[in-house]
């Protein structure tokens, strides 16, 4: 997976500080630490296991139990704000690979199929951003004229750049933005993506941007998509990007961690998923 240079940049640049809300536990993981050392610094906790490798052995980094939703089911009045569901986080960081991840986490608590997200979508930044990232990978992997199909696709504004370029695109997104996709002109379907809908799609490039960390089960997500692309001999490229919780560990900085989110990425584990 390769990882361009607009990406890096945009990850550097979305955990600047800016204002710290308060402090987080310092954690320093040993390098390369034993398994007996590794048992010593976290007990097994098997319904704890890291979603992005399975480990068993993690830290405790930081628990709320009155957190509200952040980015989805956002209240439109005060009333509602007043009245909105406070859930549990409990965060971890595994000691294995380094992935941040909260073990709480309930994905029926958030209105995907209701709800929409457009914090980020009408920023100057935020579009000038999918403006260079699409050119970019349209030079650098020759994206012109193919089937390219997005996993949470939103209101298609990203793939609405990817069509200027011939490409045919196809995006998938559970909730009512599928309706303002078709509307860009874009072949939307309101629903979650299936691996088996690549028999059909027949796809040139897959792209899954900002959705990994919201899945429950990442990597049953991918391995999923890898059995369907072998079983209809398919071999896409796999255009992914996920947020960085590097800097926001680094900063003490509470403001990333999001129910929403149940993963938090490191560079490492990343990697590993």
């Amino acid at each position: 997976m390769k990882k361009t240079k607009q990406a890096q940049q945009h990850a550097d640049l979305a955990f600047d500080p800016d204002i710290i809300q308060g402090p987080l536990p310092e954690v320093d993981l040993p390098q390369n630490p034993s398994e007996s050392a590794i048992k010593l610094m976290a007990p097994p906790a098997t319904k704890h296991s890291c979603l992005a490798c399975k480990s068993v052995y993690n830290y405790a980094i930081q628990r709320w139990d009155q957190m509200p939703l952040s980015v989805l089911g956002l209240p439109r009045s005060e009333r509602e704000a007043r009245m909105m569901k406070r859930l549990v986080m409990d965060v971890r960081q595994c000691a294995n690979c380094g992935h941040v991840f909260h073990t709480d986490f309930d994905y029926d608590n958030i209105p995907y199929r209701t709800g929409s997200n457009l914090v980020y979508n009408d920023g100057s930044s935020w579009r000038q951003y999918h403006d260079d990232l699409v050119d970019e990978w349209v030079e650098d992997f020759q994206l012109r004229g193919k089937r390219i199909v997005e996993i949470g696709c939103g209101e298609g504004m990203f793939l609405e750049r990817l069509q200027k370029y011939g490409n045919h695109c196809i995006g998938f997104e559970p909730g009512p933005d599928a309706e303002r996709a078709r509307s860009r002109g874009i072949e939307a379907y309101a629903e979650y993506f299936q691996g088996s809908r690549l028999f059909d799609l027949k796809a040139d490039a897959l792209i899954c941007r900002h959705v990994i960390e919201h899945l429950a089960n990442p990597l049953d997500f991918l391995e999923d998509i890898s059995i369907a692309c072998c079983e209809a001999d398919l071999a896409p490229l796999f255009f992914a990007e996920v947020p960085l919780i590097e800097k926001a560990m680094e900063q003490h900085r509470i403001n990333d961690f999001l129910y929403e989110h149940v993963s938090n990425f490191t560079r490492n584990s990343f990697k590993t998923l």
